[in-house]
């Protein structure tokens, strides 16, 4: 799974609706939800998951290449050593990785698609990031679906080129360290 960064309101996510490999290709259809829906007017980074397709080797570069509902672009990303295809991502496993942007990675948790996890603090030490889910309101209401949800965090003063640990602490539950994929740009 890779998470495609995306810049546009917080509240009204795209959602990859189609994912096809070809010749070293991932050709990616985004979709914007229900024009109906309300959206906040804020600019923010989002990560949208998407299941990479069978043959995509992720210690190879893979070029991506995004349409659909006013998005359009290309991107090369680069694979990343020791990772293998099907390399055994469970679902309901957290994974993350770092992204093209300065001390900036993506968590991949798992849980209510309309209640993604909000981040109460991210803190820098050598060698580790610690990041903390902030408790969510006790009236907030959220879908009873198990789904992959991309959560954008980015750190000041990360050393570009080096290797961290992420140690995740969501909401009611231990602190999980794992490691960041790839190293920091």
């Amino acid at each position: 799974m890779i998470a495609l960064l995306t810049w546009g309101s917080s509240s009204c996510k795209p959602m990859a609706t189609d994912a096809a490999y070809a010749d070293g290709t991932l050709k990616v259809a985004l979709s914007d939800p229900a024009t109906d829906q309300p959206c906040t007017r804020d600019l923010v980074m989002r990560g949208i998951p998407v299941v990479l397709p069978d043959g995509v080797d992720p210690s190879q570069d893979l070029t991506i290449v995004v349409t659909g509902d006013g998005y359009s672009g290309e991107a090369v990303l680069a694979g990343v050593a020791g990772l293998v295809p099907g390399g055994g991502l469970d679902t309901g496993a957290t994974s993350a990785g770092w992204t093209g942007e300065d001390g900036t990675f993506a968590i991949l948790t798992w849980g209510s698609s309309s209640c993604p996890p909000q981040i109460g603090s991210a803190v820098l030490a050598k060698g580790t990031i610690t990041v903390t889910e902030a408790d969510p309101p006790a009236d907030r209401i959220c879908t009873l679906d198990l789904g992959p949800r991309v959560t954008v965090v980015t750190v000041p003063g990360v050393e570009s080129g080096a290797s961290y640990d992420l140690v995740w602490t969501a909401s009611g539950t231990s602190a999980e360290t794992i490691p960041i994929a790839g190293v920091a740009a």
